[in-house]
């Protein structure tokens, strides 16, 4: 009796776990989807694609069609530049199914997710002045956070002035991250030297290394004095039967005069007086 009971205790729990795992990776599946969607509707965002009065069947630009369009504009329109992070998180999110098994780490994972979009919409409010797209450029002067960006940092800066409202907003965003990836301040900042010296490696890496040109270079004056030598050699060679020819004619040999050297004078004496004998 004994086996048999914790036999079907064994079964009911393998076909309890069976159905929450296919659960999961279903969520998992659904959120990477949605992430990819996401996406590729906000790249490729057209500004005014959307406006009153345009009929539906219009073909749209936006690589998702309208529905894409639509929701990129909502986007950009609630939480502004922060929506380019919504896509990153929402396949975190979607990884973490296939590897984690309590619903209650993804439930708080999904609220530290929400909690980062808020304060980066909030954070670009206070630093950007329009929403950056890749289509149309900048859109919505003055809404670079979105709806929620601008109620946040607004508050904030009414209250503690605009450094605090920074010093908030980054505290908040760190820490909301934190909950949201497996992520440590200090294992990153231990990390940043190596990662700083492998990016370094990869940009010399594509810088094209210069031609050698010491083997070549020479050449080039070498043979100019090859050249330049053997033009001169031939052209003594040249001027050598002229030069023998020449001195074989008797020309006269015209010698400087000699003029004859003055002879020394010889040193004249005084004459001897006589002495006179008084």
């Amino acid at each position: 009796m004994g086996v048999t009971t914790s036999a079907k205790r064994g079964e009911a729990r393998g076909a309890v776990s069976a159905p929450s795992h296919i659960k999961r990776e279903v969520i998992g599946v659904l959120l990477i989807a949605l992430a990819l969607l996401t996406l590729l509707s906000m790249v490729s965002f057209v500004s005014g694609e959307l406006k009153a009065g345009t009929s539906a069947t219009a073909p749209s630009r936006n690589l998702i069609g309208s529905v894409g369009a639509f929701f990129a504009s909502t986007l950009f329109w609630l939480i502004g530049g922060a929506g380019y992070m919504f896509p990153i998180l929402l396949g975190l999110l979607g990884v973490r199914c296939f590897t984690q098994s309590d619903l209650s780490i993804r439930l708080r994972n999904a609220g530290a997710s929400l909690a980062a979009l808020l304060f980066l919409s909030g954070f670009f409010h206070l630093e950007i002045t329009a929403v950056p797209t890749i289509s149309s450029g900048f859109i919505y002067r003055g809404m670079a956070g979105g709806f929620f960006g601008q109620v946040l940092a607004e508050s904030l800066r009414a209250y503690f002035a605009s450094t605090g409202a920074h010093i908030l907003i980054i505290a908040g965003l760190l820490v909301s991250l934190l909950f949201t990836a497996p992520i440590s301040l200090s294992e990153i900042a231990r990390r940043l030297p190596g990662w700083g010296n492998w990016m370094f490696s990869g940009a010399r890496a594509l810088i094209p290394d210069r031609p050698v040109e010491e083997e070549t270079a020479p050449e080039f004056p070498r043979k100019a004095k090859q050249k330049s030598s053997t033009s001169i050699r031939a052209v003594i060679e040249e001027a050598l039967p002229e030069a023998a020819a020449e001195q074989e004619l008797d020309w006269p040999v015209i010698q400087p005069s000699r003029r004859p050297t003055p002879e020394p004078a010889e040193p004249i004496e005084p004459d001897a007086q006589p002495w006179v004998i008084l």
